[in-house]
């Protein structure tokens, strides 16, 4: 994201455990590949107010995959996913 590096410790903490902090949440964890590079990922949770709304927490593409459709086809996949979690 913009040639920054993760800060596992800091604003990125919650990649370290996606399980407890997407999943356990009734939430996703999206990645987008090309040729077996990692492009892109998108992840969401349970809003903590509402059980009908899916929060939208990170999306990032690489600076090289930018306008390409890469940020729009994982949002359609999570708006695929929120419809069929009964997500409104």
């Amino acid at each position: 994201e913009q040639g920054r590096a993760l800060d596992l410790e800091d604003k990125d903490r919650d990649l370290r455990n996606l399980e407890a902090n997407y999943f356990w949440h009734d939430g996703l964890f999206i990645v987008a590949e090309r040729d077996g590079q990692l492009i892109g990922m998108l992840a969401g949770r349970k809003n903590s107010k509402s059980d009908e709304i899916l929060d939208l927490k990170r999306l990032v593409v690489t600076t090289g995959a930018r306008r390409r459709g890469v940020a729009k086809a994982l949002v359609k996949t999570m708006l695929f996913f929120a419809q069929n979690m009964e997500y409104k």
